[in-house]
């Protein structure tokens, strides 16, 4: 009986130092290989280059051939798809990420298209197929992008960790969006956003080391983004962007239509992250 227990003494206490130690197991990550980023059935501006597709993995020394031969851009006429040349440009600032779209010419405003990617694999964050008709409109690289700060607050949250892929920070943080005008709206999701902290800092802020890290978008909703100080000391092993210190930080959102030249910026504003 006391043997017994013992067992159930050191088996318990096991359980509870793997529960309290945050690098009690390793983590083991499944990436995701890619995709297309925009939704299955979206619109797109007439002024677009194309659709967003983006890869975790080289596709070899020719990256653009080798997508290209992957790839079917279709156009509906004559109720029925027909194919159309393909075209592939990689888009700046935004790595292993790749325009899709016809040759020779730019989208035919009120037309509807089938774009597929073919490159197998069975774990795929994004779609292999999407879906597009074209506005007629253009988004300008006038339009306005207006920015909101959410109210800021101390809490411990989840932030990525090595060994153990997740680990807990008390941090100060608000939560930030994009806003387009309303009758850009409709294109919201076709564009890549980039949080710039401090004038110099991407934020690329995740809650775990096996969270996809998806090229123009966040852990938040599509536009949206939450940046954070710590409160104390950061352990050497978690990976968090770079705002060390709880203090006034300025910040904005950029957002691009891919392959276009076309950037959109929100006002800098300042928000204090400060611990309570």
């Amino acid at each position: 009986m006391l043997k017994k227990t013992a067992l159930i003494f050191v088996a318990a206490l096991i359980g509870a130092l793997w529960i309290s130690t945050p690098f009690a197991h390793a983590c083991s990550c499944r990436f995701p290989s890619g995709g297309f980023i925009s939704p299955k059935i979206g619109r797109l501006p007439a002024s677009a280059a194309g659709v967003v597709w983006y890869t975790r993995y080289k596709l070899g020394n020719k990256p653009i051939e080798f997508l290209k031969s992957h790839s079917t851009v279709e156009i509906w006429e004559n109720r029925e798809f027909r194919p159309l040349p393909v075209k592939v440009i990689p888009v700046e600032d935004f790595r292993d990420t790749y325009v899709i779209a016809p040759e020779g010419a730019m989208f035919k405003p009120g037309a509807t298209y089938r774009i597929t990617v073919d490159r197998k694999s069975n774990y795929m964050d994004g779609y292999k197929q999407v879906f597009v008709t074209i506005d007629h409109e253009n988004l300008s690289p006038n339009t306005k992008l207006a920015l909101d700060v959410g109210p800021v607050t101390t809490k411990p949250i989840r932030v990525a960790a090595s060994v153990s892929c997740i680990g807990s920070l008390k941090v100060s943080q608000a939560r930030i969006k994009s806003k387009l005008p309303e009758d850009a709206r409709r294109w919201r999701e076709q564009l890549l956003y980039r949080t710039i902290v401090d004038g110099n800092i991407r934020w690329n802020a995740q809650d775990s080391n096996c969270s996809p890290f998806v090229p123009g978008r966040s852990w938040e909703a599509v536009g949206h983004d939450r940046v954070f100080a710590p409160c104390g000391i950061v352990p050497s092993l978690y990976n968090i962007p770079h705002i060390r210190d709880s203090a006034r930080h300025t910040i904005l959102i950029q957002a691009f239509l891919p392959g276009t030249g076309v950037v959109l910026e929100t006002p800098v504003k300042s928000v204090s992250l400060r611990c309570e």
